[in-house]
């Protein structure tokens, strides 16, 4: 699949990753808007800028499996930066962003919520 510039981001979030040595870095993570590539297929790109390169669109056979790949591709993107060491944290409060809001914010498990009545 091809990557494509995020001109018509639908979301994005802000975080400093501390790495391994201490330093601190901006990380961005954006998801841009779907688009169709096919008669049962949608792409989606997103990107953690500041942490990797943009990999290629995701694709899906509908928006919102698309729009969701491409929001647990961040997921792992973020599971990826940490597993070289250091941690995340939100860049609004400085708060230490743990691994349960990270999987809550942008993984497609709801296991942890429960059903609104």
């Amino acid at each position: 699949m091809k990557r494509t510039q995020i001109s018509e981001p639908v979301a994005s979030v802000g975080f400093i990753w501390i790495d391994a040595t201490g330093t601190e870095r901006p990380v961005t993570a954006t998801v841009g808007k779907p688009y169709q590539v096919g008669d049962n297929q949608w792409a989606c790109p997103h990107l953690l800028e500041g942490g990797f390169e943009q990999p290629p669109d995701i694709t899906g056979a509908d928006s919102l499996q698309a729009l969701c790949l491409a929001l647990y591709g961040l997921y792992h993107d973020l599971l990826r930066l940490l597993g070289e060491g250091g941690g995340l944290l939100d860049a609004k409060t400085r708060a230490p962003f743990d691994l349960v809001t990270l999987k809550a914010t942008f993984s497609r498990s709801t296991s942890q919520f429960q059903a609104i009545k």
